[in-house]
């Protein structure tokens, strides 16, 4: 996650929104669609051992979703930071023994500084 983000707080299982989306579609329709299907399938060819495949699916189905569930846990968002996060922030600095504010840009920002069109940058608090 870059410095400047909206997420205050989390868990500690933290996963990536594209590993969150993929394991959730995998937890949400590919584990109980399989479940389901060998179970009928067994049924009507005669493979034994449905209830056995079955309840594999569904454990994997629940302890799956207790993952998710746990990795979005305490992801706290400050509604104040703009969709996206801050591109820096103004910080507190000293030079020559005196008190400056700069920005400080994340890298993903002063990387790709001359081809954005806008900064959002954090303010300074002077009362903190």
């Amino acid at each position: 996650m870059a410095e400047h983000e909206a997420v205050v707080s989390n868990s500690g299982l933290v996963l990536s929104d594209g590993v969150y989306d993929f394991l959730r579609q995998l937890v949400e329709k590919v584990f109980p669609g399989l479940g389901v299907l060998y179970a009928a399938l067994a049924q009507i060819w005669h493979w034994g051992y449905e209830f056995e495949v079955g309840g594999t699916f569904a454990a994997l189905t629940v302890f799956g979703g207790l993952l998710l569930t746990l990795s979005r846990r305490g992801r706290i968002v400050d509604p104040s930071v703009p969709p996206g996060g801050y591109d820096g922030a103004v910080v507190e600095d000293s030079i020559d023994g005196q008190t400056v504010l700069r920005v400080d840009l994340s890298d993903e920002s002063a990387a790709d500084l001359l081809n954005k069109k806008q900064l959002v940058i954090k303010g300074y608090d002077v009362t903190a």
